[in-house]
């Protein structure tokens, strides 16, 4: 028997060696396969069951002894973090790392996409999209679409659509039948965009306190507000003002030097201080001469002008005005008297002949 049994076993590893292949379950293993687990009919009522392991991490070959392309292994253990993260489920090594094997491969050339299955992560990390091996787009785990940056752009936290086309224009296009030379793109009540045709011009009117304001006035401080602002949308602005400014303080008064000197009108985001808007020209304040060359011991200045400026954000810019006093020049009066700010009548309260002496108003800048 031991006879018998030891030159069946000697036959059998010279099949093996013959033909490279082995087959449990028949002796009669499909030629193109190493192992054949079938039965000779070639069915089975059994499956492979993959040696079970505990990975560490997909860049760590451990608990093998190094990366092996093409061992495959079922996971486990939950460990690692970031994106070396491993859950449990199928790995193979491609030599360099261990990948997940998916349940449901997702086919190249076409899918039937019934019953709700997805291309994506199941874990709270960005879905990288690439062509050429080079990173296009990427879904990330706050939902946000970034388009050729793979971070979010600055200023965009809240963006849900990020497009980063670097120094050339025309980053987002827009083809639905409204588009043309010059159009805009608004759009309804409901956020569904089109391209119109830019709206006329508009005009923002400032307030106008609708008493006088007064200011105290010193030599060491020449400037003040004036009560008069005006709100503003984000954009680029062309800020217009016709000011009416009366020094009428005891001490404003200087026989012999009447309407001497000038006065001069300024914007500020704050009523309380000089703090200074962007502006969008070299044009940051506007002069008012004497209204009148004699008869009145008081200084009386008018005039109009426009100031530029860019603002990022709704802001609310307020007027104020400056007199130029001793400190600047001597024959002007040594200011310790009050300043009078023309209303939205006139000066003294009046309204003017051809109208308010003091007007405040905006209009956008366009190019």
């Amino acid at each position: 028997m031991k006879t018998y049994f030891k030159l069946a076993l000697l036959f059998w590893c010279l099949s093996i060696s013959v033909n490279a292949q082995v087959g449990i379950s028949t002796n009669n293993p499909n030629k193109d396969a190493v192992l054949d687990l079938n039965r000779t009919d070639g069915t089975s009522a059994k499956g492979l069951l993959l040696p079970k392991v505990a990975l560490s991490a997909t860049n760590n070959f451990y608990p093998l002894t190094s990366h092996i392309a093409g061992m495959k292994v079922y996971n486990t253990a939950s460990s690692g973090s970031g994106s070396f993260a491993v859950t449990p489920g199928e790995y193979i090594n491609d030599g360099i790392q261990w990948i997940r094997t998916s349940s449901i491969n997702w086919q190249l050339d076409g899918n039937i996409n019934g019953n709700e299955r997805s291309i994506g992560t199941n874990d709270n990390f960005d879905l990288p999209i690439k062509t050429n091996n080079i990173e296009k787009m990427r879904i990330t785990s706050e939902g946000q679409l970034l388009l050729n940056t793979t971070t979010p752009l600055p200023g965009g936290a809240a963006a849900k659509i990020q497009i980063n086309n670097g120094t050339t224009a025309g980053a987002i296009q827009l083809v639905d039948g409204t588009q043309g030379a010059g159009k805009i793109l608004t759009s309804d009540g409901e956020g569904v965009a089109s391209w119109k045709a830019p709206a006329s011009q508009y005009t923002i009117l400032g307030v106008i306190p609708a008493t006088q304001t007064t200011a105290p006035i010193t030599f060491t401080k020449p400037i003040f507000y004036t009560g008069c602002y005006i709100d503003l949308p984000a954009g680029q602005w062309n800020v217009s003002s016709t000011m009416y400014f009366v020094a009428d303080g005891t001490a404003c008064v200087k026989p012999g030097y009447q309407n001497t000197g000038f006065m001069s009108f300024f914007l500020s985001t704050s009523s309380t201080a000089n703090t200074p808007p962007t502006y969008a020209s070299n044009i940051k304040s506007i002069i008012i001469p004497p209204l009148y060359l004699g008869g009145s011991d008081f200084i009386n200045c008018y005039g109009t002008g426009t100031i530029p400026i860019s603002i990022s954000s709704p802001q609310r810019i307020y007027v104020w005005g400056f007199i130029a006093t001793n400190t600047y020049n001597s024959t002007l009066p040594n200011l310790t008297g009050n300043i009078a700010i023309a209303s939205g009548a006139s000066a003294n309260g009046t309204v003017g002949i051809y109208g308010p002496y003091t007007q405040l108003f905006a209009t956008p800048i366009t190019y």
